[in-house]
């Protein structure tokens, strides 16, 4: 498996650059922490999602829907970008996670 965590660093003119962020995993036997499932089901989620509505606001503001026609075209094509990421952020991070969840309460269980 390979993992890459990165963080999106905005550089004085330069513009976006990618900063590299360490990532160590460690197996364990015991039970998941209160705050380690919090992150993972409520934190990460929800950062992923206040990104995605922090671009489509960004998005939107440069098509205000008020300016015309071919504005509201750009305004729909935002939202329905939006909401593919949204699909896709539930598709590939929540469901997978929560999967995880039960079955690692269910190991839980057994030990």
């Amino acid at each position: 498996m390979q993992v890459i965590c990165f963080q999106a660093v905005e550089t004085p003119g330069e513009g976006l650059s990618r900063a590299e962020i360490p990532l160590h995993i460690i197996p364990t036997q015991s039970p998941l922490s209160s705050h380690t499932l919090h992150q993972l089901t409520n934190k990460l989620p929800t950062i992923y999602f206040d990104e995605e509505k922090e671009a489509r606001a960004k998005a939107m503001l440069q098509h205000p829907a008020e300016n015309g026609p071919e504005h509201r075209i750009a305004a729909m094509y935002h939202d329905s970008i939006f909401m593919e990421t949204i699909a896709l952020l539930t598709d590939r991070l929540v469901g997978p996670m929560m999967q995880f969840c039960v079955e690692r309460n269910e190991r839980n269980k057994r030990l």
